[in-house]
This record gives structure tokens, C-alpha cells and sequence, in this order.
């Protein structure tokens, strides 16, 4: 759907605010969970990091840069093992794909060293237009989707796993799938972000020290 980007083309544009929580980039560890073609591990590179990226469908390596493709493993995140520990962890748009998130989150927390950062993005199962037009969400929702979850859901499933939510970002704002009247829409958009309603959101997460 539009406006989930699934790997953002920037790590500090408006979509991704992964460098708010971290005091310095350079030679930081990042691992990126379904990098897909590498865009976002080719930006976070050029911004000074580390990077990683893994990804299940080895199809992928056709298309990544030359900078990045030797960062990149071909691997089920379930099956993946590392001694390595990273300080941020990125899932743009994966998790709503997994059947056992509370397991990856886990797992997550076994890799980052503490205090590291989990940033995740996934659609809002509570957002605008699926509580105001659901017939039509539940319509396109892509049938790979296992779980949409709400911010209250995704924050309790990092609580429970020893994270600390250090903020939440709504994304996604379409006041044209819930308004057809063209006038209402801004009024629409307005109270989306007002309340936010967005139909995607971002969540950022610190692996806490107890």
C-alpha cells in the first residue's frame, strides 16, 4: 500500500528517525531485518554506520549496489545465529509478516548490546482507515499480513521483552481512503495527525540495562 515505504530511502528523512536516539553514527552497528535491495543500508553506510542486512529471498542480490551486496546474508531471521551484538536493529515493514513476533523480539534483544536501539515499521491495526473504513482495509490488507498490529500491542510486546518504547511516530496519513469529498479531506487529514491516526507508525525501542 502506498506509503509504506519498506526500506527508506534515507536514514534522517522524514520517515525513519533512527539517528534521533543515537548520540554518534560513526562506526555503529546496524542490522537490517528484510533489507530487500539494500536502499536503506546503502544511506545508513554513507551516514558512517556498520551495516548488515538479511534477507530470506537471495533474489535480492540481483538487484543491490556493489557497496553493500557483501553485507548482506541470505538467511530465514529464525535460522540466523551471530555471536554479534549491534546497536540498532532495524524492521521496516517485516514484522506484520512473522508468525512469532514475540520470539523475534527475543531475539532481537539477544543481539543488540544494551541500550541498543530496535526500530520497527509496520502498519497501524488501529489507525484512520481501518477504524473508520474498514470493509475497504480489510480488502487490500496483502495476505502475507499475520498480525496488524496497534501501538498498544506492539508496546506491550516490547515491555514484556525487556524494551523501554522511547517514542512513536505516526506515518501513512491518506484522508482520501476514509473522505471522498474532496473540501473534507485536509479537515480529515488535520484530525488525523491531531489524534494520531496514521495507517502506518514507526516505534523505537532501547534495550534496557535490568
Amino acid at each position: 500500500r502506498e506509503g509504506e515505504c519498506g526500506g527508506c530511502s534515507s536514514i534522517d528523512c522524514g520517515s525513519c528517525y533512527v539517528r534521533n536516539f543515537v548520540s554518534s553514527l560513526k562506526g555503529k552497528k546496524l542490522l537490517d531485518v528484510g533489507c530487500g535491495v539494500g536502499i536503506f543500508l546503502e544511506v545508513a553506510k554513507t551516514r558512517g554506520y556498520e551495516v548488515k542486512g538479511i534477507d530470506f529471498n537471495k533474489d535480492v542480490l540481483h538487484f543491490v549496489s556493489s557497496s553493500v551486496r557483501d553485507s548482506i546474508i541470505i538467511s530465514d531471521f529464525n535460522q540466523f545465529d551471530t555471536k554479534e551484538k549491534f546497536d540498532i536493529i532495524t524492521m521496516w515493514y517485516v514484522i506484520e509478516h512473522l508468525p512469532n513476533p514475540d520470539e523475534i523480539i527475543k531475539k532481537v534483544w539477544g543481539m543488540l548490546k544494551y541500550g541498543g536501539i530496535f526500530a520497527i515499521s509496520t502498519p497501524n491495526g488501529y489507525g484512520a482507515s481501518v477504524r473508520f473504513n474498514p470493509r475497504w482495509y480489510y480488502s487490500v490488507v496483502p495476505r502475507d499480513h499475520i498480525f496488524e498490529f496497534s501501538q498498544n500491542a506492539i508496546s506491550i510486546l516490547l515491555k514484556r521483552n525487556s524494551f523501554k518504547v522511547l517514542n512513536f511516530v505516526n506515518t501513512g496519513f491518506h484522508p482520501e481512503r476514509v473522505i471522498k469529498i474532496p473540501v473534507l479531506r485536509s479537515l480529515f487529514g488535520l484530525y488525523q495527525r491531531m489524534f494520531n491516526l496514521g495507517d502506518t507508525f514507526e516505534v523505537y525501542a532501547v534495550k534496557r540495562f535490568y
